[in-house]
């Protein structure tokens, strides 16, 4: 196996990301709405990567590399706010900091 092919960035940057379940807002089980949500999505403006997982019940956003907290937490809001109504408006709800779908 090669070396992964890393893109170059400034030094003493930071990032995060994160995967998030999508679940429907009658009984909170996981439902496939990740097609939805991102088609949704793809139409709003806004910072960041937000794409597919694993699964069609989750997506992943991630950040921009930041120099600071300030900025990142700036994105991590705006992300946020935009994958929160992309959901309302589909009747969804998302959920994070649970066990891996295949966790047991």
């Amino acid at each position: 196996m090669g070396e992964l092919p890393f893109k170059v960035s400034q030094p003493l940057t930071l990032g995060i990301e994160l995967e998030l379940q999508i679940v429907n807002s009658r009984d909170y089980n996981l439902t496939r709405g990740a097609s939805d949500l991102l088609g949704a999505l793809a139409k709003s403006k806004h910072p960041g990567d937000i794409k597919p997982e694993i699964t069609e019940s989750m997506i992943e956003m991630s950040s921009s590399p930041q120099t600071s907290h300030a900025g990142l937490l700036a994105e991590l809001r705006a992300m946020r706010e935009a994958v929160a109504a992309g959901a309302r408006k589909l009747n969804l709800g998302i959920a994070g900091g649970g066990a891996h779908p295949f966790q047991k």
